[in-house]
């Protein structure tokens, strides 16, 4: 498996949804087998980052499947996400993960260093994705 490191830029206190719709470009990168890219949804879950920024809620907001730490979180169930939980996007047929994020906060302060998706770059909607 390969690896990419992606930071969002998301001040404490915040909400925001993660799909296709406010992140076409991305998937379009990460997923290029289009069949699976069909099973993202356009706002698939949403993360709430609290306390200061030191804990993360997830909220599924699709019929499309989403594991957290292999687990299958319902729709609009709301799940608190520990820091080195994982986030997976899984097949609608076969409930095998196709695409897998790792949830790490990082301190406001420490500086994120932009690097490339394989060479793509992007531009997306508030709050702004950065790679780091």
């Amino acid at each position: 498996l390969r690896e990419r490191c992606l930071a969002l830029g998301v001040p404490p206190g915040c909400s925001f949804a993660v799909g296709r719709q406010p992140y076409p470009e991305l998937f379009n990168v990460l997923v290029p087998d289009e069949s699976l890219r069909n099973g993202i949804s356009r706002n698939h879950f949403e993360l709430q980052l609290l306390n200061q920024g030191v804990s993360v809620r997830i909220k599924r907001l699709s019929q499309n499947g989403l594991l957290l730490n292999g687990i299958a979180l319902a729709p609009d169930t709301l799940a608190e996400v520990s820091p080195g939980a994982f986030v997976s996007f899984v097949g609608a047929c076969v409930q095998l993960p196709f695409l897998s994020f790792r949830v790490l906060l990082l301190p406001e302060q420490q500086p994120r260093r932009p690097i490339g998706v394989r060479g793509a770059s992007w531009s997306s909607p508030a709050p702004a994705l950065q790679n780091g």
